[in-house]
């Protein structure tokens, strides 16, 4: 949170007087936008004093104060100005959605590493949603970049794809800060291979899948290390190249896995009008393989909870086992990490959005019992909605007994929005409760997560 103390924040002020909210009553409606993650309930007066919120915090708020007038609001209309945020000059990845060619952002995608650029502002509202509705229009136009460079060969393509399975195991199995820098390099010497060869279309059609799965993977990796707007970017970079890529087996579904994660964040940050857009544009494509859509409707379900859909909640699950009972040896490789456990902690989760502990639990104790050493991180989120449940029934200890538990997987998945979330919940824990034990909770995750 930056800015000047004191300045008082005329423009909030005025947003929440036509609301007809204080500041903590703005604050408890925006934490129903991020249940595992609660802001704290006086920063409402931080923020009227001129404060600043970070960008998450930022586009929750937006979010709230548009449902609530009925409008839609921006930075600017709350005292946040924009320009204030980005001193930088303007590019096709400041505003993807005003570049008409891929090619545009493909060559904008070779300049400094996404992962260290911290200056671009949340995408919201069309600027998400209308890239991925013009995938439901028919394709007019294939990639015509320019192609000035050597001959696109099978064995280059092999070595890219084989890239992309060692990035992604390490991911799942270690979490997204330790191959950010891998990825980056990949993702910007796949963009200027699309850019600068030439070969023939089948292997186009490879090359471009490849490249929009790994823009999923690596705006999931962003969006795990809370780099938000960067991811936003990698995201619509591989969206732009799924209107005009060559067609191939695999690029329908490639596509709909990164409009199912560009679906997820959203719902993450509070747009819950965007991620029901995604996910529906998603699960729109023909003849997509039983495993992603069974990966579209996990993550559904998780969307449904956050949207308060309790009726959408069951539908994505019985999906969601439908097409897992489908699968076959077929389906993409990058589709193994979804299982019955997984949807269990999608389905746990989303109860827990919906305020119902009891079914939350459940669902997230059969994802518990299972001791799944492949994907740590997905174990260490179910662990960590197990504690909201446990806090919200008021059993300390037991919360505290859990926390204990997972500190160890915390430790070895590198996954900061995984620890800024623990990190709160031990703070939150030794202010509401002063313990002994809950102050040594809190000083041991200090430094397990240092």
């Amino acid at each position: 949170m930056t800015g000047t103390p004191d300045r008082q924040n005329l423009r909030l002020q005025a947003a929440l007087d036509e609301a007809g909210w204080g500041p903590e009553q703005f604050i408890h409606h925006v934490n129903t936008r991020r249940p595992e993650d609660p802001i704290h309930a006086k920063t409402g007066y931080k923020w009227l004093k001129g404060a600043t919120p970070g960008a998450v915090s930022a586009a929750q708020a937006l979010a709230t104060l548009t449902a609530r007038l009925g409008r839609a609001l921006s930075l600017a209309d709350l005292g946040w100005d924009p320009d204030s945020r980005s001193q930088h000059t303007a590019g096709p990845l400041d505003s993807p959605y005003d570049c008409r060619r891929a090619a545009d952002l493909l060559l904008a995608a070779q300049g400094a590493p996404m992962h260290r650029r911290r200056t671009f502002l949340l995408l919201g509202g069309a600027a998400v949603t209308a890239p991925a509705l013009e995938l439901l229009l028919d394709r007019e136009v294939a990639y015509g970049g320019p192609r000035n460079g050597g001959p696109l060969s099978e064995g280059v393509l092999q070595q890219i794809e084989g890239s992309l399975h060692d990035i992604r195991a390490l991911d799942d199995a270690q979490g997204s800060e330790h191959a950010l820098t891998w990825t980056d390099g990949m993702w910007r010497s796949t963009a200027e291979m699309i850019t600068t060869t030439r070969g023939a279309a089948p292997l186009r059609a490879r090359l471009h899948t490849t490249f929009i799965s790994l823009c999923e993977q690596y705006g999931w990796m962003l969006f795990d290390s809370d780099r938000h707007e960067a991811a936003q970017r990698v995201y619509q970079t591989g969206l732009s190249l799924a209107r005009e890529a060559e067609p191939g087996p695999g690029t329908a579904d490639a596509t709909a896995n990164l409009l199912a994660s560009m679906a997820y964040q959203c719902s993450h940050l509070g747009q819950h009008h965007e991620a029901s857009t995604l996910i529906s544009v998603a699960g729109s494509h023909q003849r997509l393989s039983p495993g992603v859509v069974a990966v579209l409707a996990q993550r559904h379900i998780v969307i449904a909870g956050r949207c308060n859909d309790p009726d959408g909640v069951r539908r994505a699950r019985a999906t969601a086992y439908e097409y897992l009972d489908r699968r076959t040896t077929d389906d993409p490789w990058w589709t193994r990490w979804i299982s019955p456990e997984a949807v269990d902690s999608a389905t746990g989760r989303a109860w827990l959005a919906l305020k119902n502990p009891v079914r939350a639990r459940d669902h997230l104790a059969g994802r518990l019992d299972v001791a799944d050493e492949k994907y740590p991180r997905d174990r260490l989120i179910a662990a960590l909605d197990l504690i909201d449940i446990q806090q919200l029934e008021g059993d300390v200890s037991t919360a505290l007994t859990t926390g204990e538990s997972v500190l160890a997987t915390a430790k070895n998945v590198s996954s900061p929005r995984l620890h800024r979330r623990l990190s709160n919940i031990a703070t939150t824990l030794s202010r509401k409760h002063p313990s002994l034990a809950t102050t040594t909770f809190a000083q041991r995750t200090a430094v397990v997560l240092v």
